[in-house]
């Protein structure tokens, strides 16, 4: 099972042990709402994609603001998640440590290029009889 860019990595494990003989036979891959390609005309993902090449830039600034007391460091974070709920800034907050910001933007930059390259629809279709 597989959830966003996990339903991507379900598929593309899956078709890589087609060929290999394993001890028990897979059934499906149960995609949520997978994550299979990019978008070019969604503006959050060209402006994500964009963002995502300045990945130590980013860890940059979180480190910065590791540094900044906790009330004020929340309300730099509800400004830019003005949306957010209580709970969620709280998580974000938590979150927003140099190392944490640089892997998830490193992670987001290879999940693009891998979703740039269209050889996973060939492992769909392969799949698709089941």
């Amino acid at each position: 099972m597989g959830h966003s860019i996990g339903a991507y990595m379900a598929v593309k494990a899956l078709a890589a042990l087609e060929g290999e003989k394993v001890s028990q036979r897979i059934v499906q891959v149960i995609s949520l709402f997978p994550f299979l390609r990019t978008t070019p005309s969604n503006r959050k993902q060209r402006v994500l994609r964009f963002v995502c090449r300045y990945a130590g830039v980013l860890a940059g600034v979180a480190h910065a603001l590791e540094h900044v007391p906790g009330p004020m460091r929340r309300a730099l974070v509800s400004v830019f998640g003005a949306n957010m709920d209580d709970a969620s800034l709280r998580a974000t907050d938590a979150l927003l440590r140099w190392d944490t910001v640089r892997n998830a933007f490193v992670l987001a930059a290879c999940e693009f290029r891998d979703l740039d390259d269209d050889s996973i629809w060939h492992a769909v279709a392969q799949l698709s009889g089941r």
